[in-house]
């Protein structure tokens, strides 16, 4: 080891290594370059609709984003790129436990939910009921400026635009047969 990284790795068991060096015999396990996911939801849960995302209290919506992302950690992905996050500070609470060292995890860029206009793509509110699903819905340019701020001020390090004109937005739009 050097410092907190392996610093050689050897396929003898009866390689001479210094006394300085600690030696961990790996038996029959593997080592492997940690991967990256470039493209990760850790708090996207397992729901049916969009709208149960927004039905999860943050402070458990958190929790269960942090477990996501340890299960990620698990399953041999060292980093994580967060693609947008179901809560402004689902993804940031659970990138900060982990950059704090209360809690195992991937290195982690926390997302913003995604920004998107009325009718686009996260947009799940109807005209007579408002419902919070992914989507944080932003018309105007001041409103865009505004939210962006906000996002960056509570700590994402990404910011997740989605553009009107997706299947979704075009399918609320069908007549119902």
């Amino acid at each position: 080891m050097e410092g907190s990284r392996i610093g050689a790795v050897m396929a003898n068991a009866d390689a001479t290594v210094p006394d300085s060096c600690d030696r961990i015999d790996a038996g029959v396990r593997f080592l492997m370059p940690g991967m990256v996911e470039g493209h990760a939801h850790p708090s996207f849960l397992d729901a049916a609709r969009a709208q149960a995302l927004g039905e999860v209290p943050p402070e458990d919506h958190a929790i269960a984003t942090l477990l996501n992302a340890q299960r990620l950690l698990d399953s041999g992905f060292t980093s994580l790129c967060s693609a947008a996050s179901a809560k402004i500070r689902a993804d940031i609470a659970a990138r900060n436990a982990i950059n704090s060292g209360a809690v195992v995890g991937p290195r982690m860029l926390a997302a913003s939910p995604e920004l998107t206009v009325t009718g686009g793509l996260g947009d799940s509110d109807l005209l007579h009921q408002a419902m919070s699903s992914f989507g944080l819905v932003v018309d105007g340019a001041d409103a865009m400026r505004a939210t962006v701020r906000l996002c960056i001020r509570e700590g994402a390090d990404i910011i997740k635009l989605t553009f009107p004109g997706t299947l979704a937005s075009r399918a609320r739009s069908q007549p119902i047969p």
